[in-house]
């Protein structure tokens, strides 16, 4: 009885700053996932979707997104790394041997090429940083031969 009582109550309660963090964007770090289990972070994701999803740059999407339902080769599902929990000097080698912005690339063009992106994300990428790129980028991504 207690641990259904356990559950509902999760079920109702908002998300800890912690887990809004393991879902849109897990840190690499040394702190305990806060979730007991995938199959318990999967049933936050279900509910908490679209809060999710609405505070995501365009061309984004949240890390639960691509572990539940992306359908996106491993490669792509796996979190970008962060490092914000190493010294200064360890980031900048860390850094230097991931190219996080071809992580991103790739991922904007499999958004691109499953047809992910709304007509509003794309038009909002185009303003933003780097958009030229970006753009060309999408561009290829759904060109068709």
């Amino acid at each position: 009885m207690t641990r259904i009582r356990q559950r509902r109550s999760r079920e109702r309660r908002g998300l800890t700053a912690d887990e809004r963090k393991d879902l849109g964007h897990p840190a690499t770090s040394r702190r305990p996932a806060p979730f007991a289990s995938e199959s318990e972070r999967r049933a936050a994701w279900q509910r908490h979707r679209d809060e999710l999803m609405a505070a995501h740059q365009p061309g984004e999407r949240p890390q639960a997104w691509w572990a539940f339902e992306s359908g996106a080769p491993p490669s792509l599902r796996e979190p970008i790394p962060t490092y914000a929990w190493l010294d200064r000097q360890v980031a900048e080698q860390a850094a230097a041997r991931v190219d996080q912005n071809d992580r991103e690339d790739r991922r904007l063009a499999f958004l691109a090429f499953v047809g992910e992106l709304t007509s509003t994300e794309v038009d909002l990428i185009r303003d933003g940083r780097d958009g030229v790129r970006r753009l060309a980028l999408i561009a290829k991504a759904t060109a068709r031969d």
